[in-house]
């Protein structure tokens, strides 16, 4: 898995950034990765909070860890 593709955990941690943006008005489609990879490379997954919602993290910088051995 290329660990830099937008569709990995840390290209979604990075759009879901940006969407929080006040002067974004029509985020980008951003869905859940289970939709593209048995498992991802980041901790925590990104999970939808209610249907149709991501919710941003609350960890510092993007929100995610990578996990080295994915």
């Amino acid at each position: 898995m290329d660990r830099w593709n937008i569709r990995t955990g840390i290209g979604r941690a990075f759009q879901v950034a940006v969407a929080t943006l006040s002067s974004i008005k029509y985020p980008n489609d951003i869905s859940e990765l289970n939709r593209y990879y048995e498992e991802d490379i980041i901790e925590p997954p990104w999970t939808f909070t209610k249907p149709g919602i991501l919710e941003p993290l609350e960890k510092p910088g993007i929100g995610v860890e990578v996990i080295e051995e994915n």
